[in-house]
């Protein structure tokens, strides 16, 4: 294979789509990463990194991590640095004082928590990412592979081929199917968790109008079938908030969104008697239940010259705290893997991407 056919082609921009686009870059191995949004687009608000993720970041490229930490916010309370989250009653009160409140944190010494809010974090990554290499618009309609060439067909009739895919088009994604469905066909669907989650933003000096100083740090406010969770984002400008319901019926909705009323929002909650200031909060939620899902099992993480990234290889809930960090480890064993044989043999083999994906796999696993 020629210098100029060794074209990696992304699917999807979103956090394992562009970090594996940064550290493709900084290796300068050639590559076209497609989105099917007419511009980059941050899905969801607040995002979390830990230690790992922030090693992943400096070995993707040695600028990441210096522009993350620059947006990056932790707890505002000096003595909250290395607290991950704080537990707390969702109910009225919030279990103050109960023999318990004050000793619900959890964290560790090694452990600095840092958030920020996912548009910025895009910025960044995009800032590294060359305009030429994006293509906008291009849904991908299906992908086949003929002896050591991928062919893309997208749905406006547009053809393109590459050397190998990376599907990173997140836990609904289409090269899921392309990877398993010959294979485990029963892995291929995403499995509801049973659980939906509303989210929203609210701005600092309002969180603290409505929480006081227990607004400034990271909190888990937890109830019978329900909890809210809360952290500053943004250099403490502003507060993440996402309230959880559990579900026991099956998601029958199309997508994975569904609007309700303002009214069923706030029903969803009204079991647990709980605190009216936790349900302020919501006056900036939109009322749209989010349904969470996941993929916990995937036996193999690619087919031939098909490999999948991120969600769609491993999507997890977001009381794991890992999605985003998943998303940059993955992105640094690829891209570290792809820009050796670039740069060594010129020819993208199936063995490679064996080794690569059994190696992402271990990761993903730890």
């Amino acid at each position: 294979m020629a210098a100029s056919d060794f074209n990696i082609a992304i699917v999807g921009a979103g956090i394992g789509g562009l970090a594996l686009a940064v550290g493709l870059t900084h290796l300068h191995v050639p590559y076209t990463l497609y989105e099917s949004a007419p511009a980059f687009a941050a899905v969801g608000a607040g995002v979390g990194l830990g230690p790992n993720a922030l090693s992943a970041m400096d070995m993707i490229d040695s600028r990441f991590r210096d522009m993350y930490t620059k947006i990056a916010t932790g707890n505002l309370q000096p003595e909250k640095k290395h607290v991950v989250m704080e537990a707390m009653r969702m109910e009225v009160g919030l279990g103050k004082g109960e023999s318990w409140c004050g000793k619900g944190a959890w964290g560790a010494e090694y452990f600095e928590r840092t958030s920020a809010h996912r548009k910025d974090l895009l910025d960044i990554m995009t800032s590294f990412i060359k305009k030429d290499a994006v293509k906008f618009n291009t849904r991908v309609k299906s992908i086949m592979q003929v002896d050591d060439r991928v062919t893309i067909v997208f749905e406006d009739g547009w053809v393109a081929q590459h050397a190998t895919v990376i599907g990173t088009d997140g836990v609904m994604g289409l090269t899921r199917g392309l990877v398993l469905q010959e294979r485990y066909p029963e892995y291929v669907k995403p499995q509801y968790t049973g659980k939906y989650v509303y989210r929203a933003i609210v701005p600092m000096n309002e969180s603290k109008a409505v929480l006081g100083d227990l607004a400034t740090d990271a909190k888990m406010y937890m109830g019978k079938g329900c909890n809210l969770s809360t952290y500053p984002i943004s250099h403490g400008h502003e507060m993440n908030v996402v309230a959880f319901k559990r579900d026991p019926s099956p998601w029958t909705h199309p997508y994975t969104t569904n609007d309700v009323s303002r009214e069923e929002m706030l029903a969803d909650f009204a079991h647990c008697n709980p605190d009216p200031r936790l349900m302020k909060l919501l006056d900036w939620a939109k009322p749209t239940r989010r349904g969470i899902f996941h993929h916990p099992i995937t036996p193999t993480y690619y087919s031939s010259l098909i490999c999948m990234l991120g969600d769609v290889a491993h999507a997890g809930g977001p009381h794991q705290g890992a999605g985003a960090g998943q998303c940059l480890e993955d992105a640094l064993i690829l891209s570290r893997v792809l820009g050796r044989l670039y740069s060594s043999t010129q020819r993208c083999q199936p063995a490679v991407l064996l080794l690569t994906t059994a190696t992402t796999y271990c990761l993903s696993k730890q």
